[in-house]
This record gives structure tokens, sequence and C-alpha cells, in this order.
């Protein structure tokens, strides 16, 4: 806004100095002063005149600032008695003009005093009347100094006036009469006075519409009188101003003018609704068109007002208007109102007529849906009928498919108790039944009870018939779910099988047991594995197959285990620098030869980073064994020396390294004696191998994990389906969702809150204060868990460490005292993600959040276990935001976190903002 009270015309006393115009400080005129020299000099003596002015002058010294009104107005009446006896015993142009000066000033210190604003403007009025007069009397006196002085004076007046602005009539007034004295301050004081009436319309635009409308068109006026004087003294400045004045009156005309018609608009939809029952359409095109001409008329000048006004045109077609047409009409104008609303700031969120619109909008869209359901429902009549019936057949082949399990269960484990008789598999006890039937399995089925879990699980049922058909098998399963039973069942009934079918006789002297290899990415995984397998015991309380951790640390035994666990890098180095110290079996040969199973736990991690080479040698050593295998099985039955197998076609020899006998009689090879291919019926010729076991078999791999990253390019997915064209893919129906049973809680905090953040979260926890549950505190790396350990000690927590740089028996002891004890915390890295499974976990802590959804579902896969209820709770900071909020999404719409892999590049291009990040305790440059 231009600012008036310091803009002064050049050349004005008040430019001159650069501060705005004030009454000059009384002192004696030049005019009395050369009267009175005149008189010491000889001249006439002082006239009746000059004393009583010179009177009145002692009397405004004394009208001090700050008096009160008893003691202020005598001395004010007796000033301007004395001024008014001055002018009226004045004898010339000079004590008339001097004396009108100060009754202009006497009345300009009367308005200074005056709190009322009606007499403050008769005050200024009279003042300016006086300044007038006194400059028509003095012109002929021919004092530019004492006429500047004057000038001044009523400039300074007409300024006061203005800024009151109280009676807007008496200001015209005054303005006109001042004006005609100074013409160099026309266009300053119409430029007042305009912009005064302006902001007085706007203060009552909302309250008073009409009071408004009339205030913008009394500033017509005065502005165009200012512009016409700033034409003349060619003022830039005020005319760039008043352009865009003229330009606001302009536009709040128009706001006022549309508020009344909105205003009209509704009190005719009032009487309209408050009518009779038969509806008036001629009266409700009047609303319509008072709405429309409401937003017509603030279109591209008030965003708030366009957007009421088609609010309420939208609102009326949707009660008034009947029709398909006044449907789309209504939401048409609601939708433009609503973006118009979202264009303001802040958004008026909480205003009444916005919160219609968007009531109305979203009842628009239920009753849309509901008409979509409604249609969609007798569409799909016909197709759900089918899938009903289809989605029967399928619990009819389940059942099936689970009496057959059964069946198999008693068949190859008959109970030794003769209480434990088949069940009763009919539909209502099909649940039953099978637990009772898997629990031949595990006779000390106590201790199973005891952890809680529910089993046979779901994935189970799933893994065991596809590997007892001896199929290769990749198994993607949500963690908790069951999956190392799912492998190490079928393992040890395949294992229990081929000792049947030796029936115990004599073996050859390198004869060796089908045995099977378990990969994991660390040893306390090993371990548990380990610990599982062997759990599984027969009747007399052994093992049904003897599990072992091999690694070269962990020298093996001179016994053989039937069940061989170990980690990719424990493996390679056990069998290439140490395997010939502990005989034939672990050599690479050795453990090719003899483990026909292959199986990698939590195959996506193994598959990536430094677990990949290992992984990578280990499996083309396998497939290179089986290779070899089928050659010799071939030379075994055809009774054919090896040389003479090389001498063979190559189709042919490639046709038996990859199929047996029964491809290579495909690929045209002419056996020298009648053979039964398919069924192996005749007798086969004596091994050429002594390592080879008597009986044909075909190795199986089975890859089971948690997460199985997918996507276009290079994947965890995709490898497999390269490396395992042949594979049974099996996936469960929560894959890379969150348990069901989890309930999470998202906590932001910034580096300088994170400590106390972090204790407070632990603190608060019930259970922990009862000295009850089980807490895991996860932390990005093992200078963070420290700090988070540290942290935690300081508001009373003891936490066990469980980290890379922690001694194995301190690591293993940490997990059995969490797994016996209640009330303890563990703090952890990602090294405690990975599969291992501690006992009913209550609350998993982020305290630094992962860094990808992988990590982030096996971290909270912790908790919540073989259907348990669990509580994570993340504290993560700004660099976390992009993942945290995809995975957030993905939890809240009941959707899979697959989406939300950290390894997408569009996650990494969100995190460039941030720089590079130093996790919590280490420094810059630690890895």
């Amino acid at each position: 806004m231009f600012a008036f009270a310091t803009v002064n015309k050049p050349g004005s006393p008040a430019a001159a100095c650069g501060v705005p115009l004030r009454p000059p400080v009384l002192s004696t005129s030049s005019l009395a002063s050369r009267h009175q020299q005149a008189a010491r000099q000889g001249a006439a003596p002082i006239s009746t005149s000059d004393i009583r002015r010179k009177q009145g002058n002692e009397a405004y010294l004394l009208l001090l600032d700050g008096l009160s009104p008893a003691v202020f107005l005598p001395r004010w009446h007796k000033a301007f008695h004395l001024y008014d006896q001055a002018r009226q015993t004045a004898k010339t142009d000079h004590e008339l003009a001097s004396a009108l000066r100060n009754c202009g000033q006497v009345f300009l210190k009367r308005a200074q005093h005056t709190t009322a604003a009606s007499e403050r403007q008769d005050h200024l009025a009279q003042a300016a009347k006086h300044f007038t007069s006194a400059l028509d009397i003095g012109a002929r006196c021919n004092d530019q100094k004492w006429l500047s002085t004057v000038e001044a004076a009523l400039e300074s007046c007409v300024r006061a006036a203005v800024e009151e602005l109280d009676c807007t009539a008496g200001l015209l007034k005054i303005a006109q009469a001042a004006s005609d004295k100074l013409p160099h301050l026309k266009a300053d004081v119409w430029m007042l006075l305009a912009d005064a009436i302006y902001k007085r319309g706007i203060s009552v635009l909302e309250t008073e519409p009409l009071v408004c409308l009339k205030h913008m068109h009394e500033a017509y006026q005065p502005v165009e009188e200012a512009l016409r004087w700033a034409r003349k003294a060619h003022w830039v400045a005020a005319l760039l101003y008043l352009e865009e004045l003229q330009h606001d009156i302009y536009v709040h005309q128009c706001i006022s003018e549309s508020i009344q018609e909105r205003l009209r608009g509704d009190a005719l939809l009032a009487s309209t609704l408050s009518g009779s029952e038969d509806l008036d359409m001629e009266a409700v095109w009047l609303v319509i068109d008072a709405y429309k001409q409401a937003a017509i008329l603030t279109r591209e000048h008030a965003v708030d007002q366009e957007a009421m006004a088609l609010g309420r045109l939208g609102v009326t077609y949707d009660k008034l208007v009947l029709g398909r047409d006044s449907r789309e009409s209504a939401t048409r104008y609601l939708k433009k109102a609503l973006e118009l609303a979202n264009t303001l700031h802040p958004v008026p969120a909480q205003k009444p007529w916005f919160l219609e619109i968007t009531n109305t909008l979203l009842r628009f869209q239920q009753e849309i849906r509901q008409r979509e359901e409604q249609e969609l429902r007798l569409q799909r009549g016909p197709l759900l009928k089918e899938l009903k019936d289809e989605l029967v057949a399928l619990d009819k082949a389940a059942d099936k498919g689970v009496k057959e399990l059964v069946d198999h269960i008693y068949k190859t484990h008959p109970p030794k108790n003769n209480k434990h008789v088949k069940p009763d598999m009919s539909p209502e006890n099909m649940k039953k039944g099978l637990l009772t039937a898997v629990s031949h399995y595990h006779p000390d089925r106590q201790r199973i009870v005891e952890t809680g879990a529910k089993w046979p699980a779901k994935v189970q049922g799933m893994l065991i018939p596809k590997a007892l058909e001896g199929r290769n098998v990749v198994l993607a399963a949500e963690t908790g779910s069951g999956k190392t039973l799912a492998y190490l069942l079928p393992i040890i009934d395949q294992l229990l099988a081929g000792r049947r079918q030796s029936n115990g006789g004599p073996r050859p002297a390198n004869w060796v047991d089908d045995g099977a290899v378990v990969l994991c990415p660390n040893a306390a995984l090993c371990e548990q594995v380990v610990a599982a397998a062997n759990a599984l015991t027969g009747p007399d309380g052994e093992p049904l197959a003897k599990a072992l951790y091999v690694s070269s640390r962990n020298p093996p035994p001179k016994w053989s285990p039937d069940i061989l666990v170990a980690t990719p890098a424990g493996l390679m180095g056990m069998t290439q620098e140490y395997g010939g110290y502990y005989g034939w079996e672990w050599t690479k040969t050795g453990v090719v030869t003899r483990m026909r199973i292959v199986v990698a736990d939590e195959a996506d991690l193994l598959m990536e980073g430094s677990y990949a080479r290992d992984l990578q040698r280990i499996l083309a050593a396998f497939k290179e064994g089986d290779r070899n295998h089928g050659v010799l099985s071939v030379c075994r039955l055809l009774g054919m020396e090896e040389q003479q197998f090389l001498e063979l076609p190559r189709h042919m020899r490639k046709a038996a390294q990859e199929g047996g006998l029964a491809a290579m009689v495909n690929a045209g090879f002419v056996p020298p004696r009648p053979l039964d291919v398919e069924g192996w019926d005749t007798q086969p010729v004596a091994s050429t191998s002594e390592t080879l076991p008597p009986r044909d078999w075909k190795r199986q791999y089975i890859f089971v994990a948690a997460t199985m990253p997918s996507g276009a390019g290079k994947s965890v997915k995709a490898d497999l389906q390269r490396l395992m064209p042949d594979a049974v893919w099996l996936n469960s129906m929560r894959l890379h969702y969150a348990q069901r049973g989890l309930t999470h809680h998202w906590v932001a905090a910034t580096e300088d809150m994170w400590r106390e953040t972090l204790q407070d979260v632990v603190a608060e926890d019930t259970m922990l204060r009862q000295g009850k549950g089980r807490m895991l505190v996860f932390a990005s790396n093992v200078a963070a868990a420290i700090n988070v350990a540290e942290a935690l000690q300081e508001v009373g927590v003891r936490a066990l460490l469980y980290h890379r740089e922690v001694p194995v028996a301190e690591r293993a002891a940490a997990l059995e005292t969490m797994s016996a004890r209640e009330g303890v915390v563990l703090v952890c890295t990602d090294a405690a993600a990975r599969g291992i499974d501690i006992a009913k976990v209550t609350h998993v802590v982020q305290a630094d959040f992962a860094s990808s959804a992988i990590d982030f579902l096996h971290r909270v896969g912790r908790t919540a276990r073989a259907g348990r209820d669990g509580h994570v709770t993340s504290i993560y900071g700004p660099e976390n935001e992009p993942l945290v909020d995809a995975i957030r999404e993905a939890i809240l719409a009941g959707e899979p976190v697959e989406g939300a892999f950290s390894r997408n590049r569009s996650f990494r291009k969100k995190y460039r903002r941030y720089g590079k990040f130093v996790p919590r305790g280490a420094t810059a440059g630690q890895q």
C-alpha cells in the first residue's frame, strides 16, 4: 500500500526534511516581529490586536500534551478568546492574517486533544477554514516565508482529517477547501481520501456488503480527482498506485455485488424450501441465476467467493433439480468449487461451505459406488455361483490331499502304541485328524505344545507332498510360518525310506545312506536347524535322523551325519582345506556323492552379496556331480566301461548326463540287450564306481525363503528360475505381507531426539515393567548396537548384545537366555533378523529403521510367530521417510510390501537428497 503519510509533493516544507508534515512550533510571526521593531524605532505604538495575540501566545504555550480535559479546556478557551479578540481588533492585513493563523493553530490543538470523532472533525474543519482565510489575506502581504508556514499548517490539518475518516461529507468539504489553496497538495489529498474510503469499505465486506459497496462507489470520485491532479504534476509513483487502487476498488465492488447476489440466492433458496410441497421451478431458476451471477462477478477476482457461489450452485442443483443432467451439473459445479478452494492457502477445511461441498461430493461417490456394486452384483451373480462351486471342489480336493497325507503317514510310520489309531478324517474332524497324524513325526508332543506352535502349518501342507515326490521346490512363505519343519519332515521321511529299502542286509564297504545338506547364512540359524532336526525323535527318544553343524572352526566327527548343516563359506572351507583329514565323506567328492537332497534356507540372502559366490560354486559342484552320476548310472546299468561311454556320439552323452538311460535311448541309443527303460525291472550290473550307491537316485533341490524379490531384469526370483527351470514354485498367501497379529507404532525422531525417544519406547513397555515379555531392539551396525545398549543402560535397562563382534559362545548364551527367561531385552543387528526363532518375542523395536523392505519383513518377523500377537515400534528419521511411507501405505491397505523393496531405483533417487547416511554410533568413512 502506498505510504500516504510520508508522501509529500517535492518542494513542500515536509518533503525538504523527509518526515511527515506536522503543525509548526508556535513562534511570533515575521509580520508581528517587524511591527514591534518599527514601534521601537519611533513608529506607532503596539496595537490592541498585537497585545491580544501576544497574550494568546502565552496562553497557547500552556496547552501542554497530557493535560486532563478539566485543565486543558479552560486554558484552550482563554487562548482562543484572546486570538479571536486579536482578529476582531485587527487594523491591518498583517494583524488579521496572523490572528487567523493563530486561531487555526488553536483549533488544530483542540482537535489533537479531542477523543470524539465528530468533534475532532469539526475542530479540524475550523482549523482548515482559519488557515485558508489566513492564506487569502496574507497573500496580499507578499511574505513567502510566512505563507509557507501557513501552508504547512494547513497541510497537516488536512492529513489529520483524512486519517480520521469518521465523517466523509465533512472531510470532502475540508479537502475541497484545502486543495483550492494548496495546488501542489491536490493529488496527495485526494489520494489519501480515496485510500481511506477504500480501506473503510473492505473492513465491512463480509459483515455489511451493501455498506462496502456504498464506500466503493464513494471512492471513485476522489480517485478520479487524484488521477487528474497527478497527471498534471507528472507524479509517476502516484499514478501507478492510483491505477492499482482503482482496480482494487472495482474488484471489491464486484465482490460486494457477488456477496449480495449470493445472500439473495440464499434467501430465495430458503423461501423455496419452506414453501408448499409443489416446487416452484421458476423460483428455483431465480436461485440458480443469483448464484451464477455471484460466481461470474468474482471470477478471477476472489477465488474464495467464487468457490462459495459455485458450491451453493452445486447444492441447489442437487436439492431442487431432478434428473440425470442435474446430478452431472451439481457434480461439475461442486468439483470446480473444490478445485478453487484447494488453491487457497490455507485451505478453508473447517469452513461450513467447504464441508458442505466435500460432504456432498463424498455422498455422490458413495451413491455411485453403491450403484456400481449393485450392477456388479447383478453381473457377477452367475460368475460367483460358478466360483463358489469351484471353491467347494477345491475344498474337496484339499480334503482329499489331507487324507492322502494322513494315509501316507500311517502307512510309512505305523504307530507302535495301539492307542494311536488312525483318526477320524470326516470333514468336521479334518484339522484335528491331520494334527494327530503329524504328531507321529514328533512323539514328544508336549514340548511343541509349550512353544505355542500351531502345526502342521499351511506351508508344511504345501511343501511336504511335493518334496515326497522328489520334485525340485522353491518355497516362499512369510516368517514364522514353519518352513524349517516343512523341509525337515520330508527329508527325514526319505532317509527312513532308504533305510527300509536296504532291509538291513549286507552292504559294500563304501556304502553310504542318502543324506541331505542344509545351507544357512549364519551359524545361529545353522544351530537352530540342527536343534529342530534332532528334536524329531523316535519311540526310543533318539533322533530319527542325526543332524550336525560343521564348519572350518567346528570340524566334523568321524561318523557321518544324516543331515549336514553349514554356511556356504563354512562348507567350502571345510571340504577344500580340511576334508581329506576326516575321511572321504568330508571331501568335495564325498559330500557331492552322498548328499542327495540340497536345501538352501534363506535362499534370497544366500543368492546375493558375499554369499552368492560360495553358493554358486557349491551348486556347480552338485550339478557336475549330477551329470557324472547320470553317466555312471548308465554305465552300471549297461555294464559299459567309462571309456566306451566317452566314444558315444556327443548328443547321446549329453542326453545321458541330463536324463539317464531313458533320455539316452530317446536320443537314438540302441542298448545291447532288451531293457525295461521305464520300469527298470532288469537286474542291474555291478557298479563301476565304489563310491556310487548301488541304488539309482536323482538329486533333489529345495530353496526356501521368507522374501522373494522379483521384478524386471536381474532378481533372486529370475536367478532361481534360470537355475531351476523344472522347479515347483510354492508361495504362501501372506508372502511379503506383515503378520496378521502385528500392531505397528511409527515414531518420527530427529537425530537430537533419537536417544530420548528410544529410552521412552523401551521404558514404557508394560510387559517389561512387569518382568514379562521379550524385546528385540534392532540397530544398523555394531557401533550403533553398542550405542543403543548404552542409551538403555542410562535408564536402568540392562540389555544383552548380539552382533558379529560378540564371541560365538556369548551369542549362543544370549539366545538361550532370551528363550529361557522373560523380561529380557536383546540389542542386535540384522544378524538376528534372518530365520532365528526366539520363542514368544512380544516387542520388536527398530532403533535404526531397516535399510530395505526385505530387512523390515525379517526384523518384524521375529515377533507374532506361529499365530501369536506381537508389537513393533519403528523409530525413523528424515532419511527413512520414503521407505517408511511406502511400507506404511502397504500395511494400511492390507497389501504386500513387495513394491517398497528399496532395491528399486526410485527409492535410491529419493535417498539422494539426504546425502551420505552414516549410521548412528559410527563415524564417517566407517563401514
